[in-house]
């Protein structure tokens, strides 16, 4: 397991504090997470071995999900609390001006930050710019998430 975090997760999450993760891609990141899993145990799906068992046995308590989402909170405190002239706050917070292309526009990052905690953007802005409070948040959400068996 200890390899499984040292290696196989952080390749599998890299940059993705910086992701909008879709339905379709939420389902591959936890097939593949299960998939690595039962490799770890020696098990297949043909065992119809239940998950929650597996994760019992290896002492997996938090998904890959649950991960992104504590990378992407915590990067968005990062992003709130930087200078003014940060490019990477100064993209955050600009319009980019132009045509957008027919249909559905594309998720943005500041709404899957929105779905994450659930309340207002302003709201969540305010309270990352104290980051005492922002990691009491942060923490609150994840075992939040954990509680609810999210990621079980």
């Amino acid at each position: 397991m200890r390899l499984f975090k040292a290696l196989i997760i952080p390749i599998a999450i890299y940059a993705s504090e910086c992701w909008t993760l879709k339905a379709e891609d939420k389902r591959r990141l936890i097939v593949f997470e299960n998939d690595c899993l039962r490799t770890m145990v020696g098990k297949t799906r043909s065992d119809r071995e239940r998950l929650v068992d597996i994760r019992r046995v290896l002492g997996a308590k938090d998904s890959i999900l649950d991960m992104i989402k504590k990378r992407r909170m915590n990067w968005f405190g990062h992003v709130i609390r930087g200078d003014e002239f940060n490019h990477v706050k100064r993209s955050y917070k600009e319009e980019f001006p132009g045509k957008r292309k027919q249909g559905r526009p594309n998720k943005k990052w500041s709404d899957q930050i929105r779905g994450d905690l659930g309340i207002p953007l302003l709201t969540i802005e305010r309270n990352a710019k104290d980051r005492a409070k922002w990691s009491r948040i942060v923490s609150r959400e994840c075992a939040r998430t954990r509680l609810l068996g999210l990621c079980n």
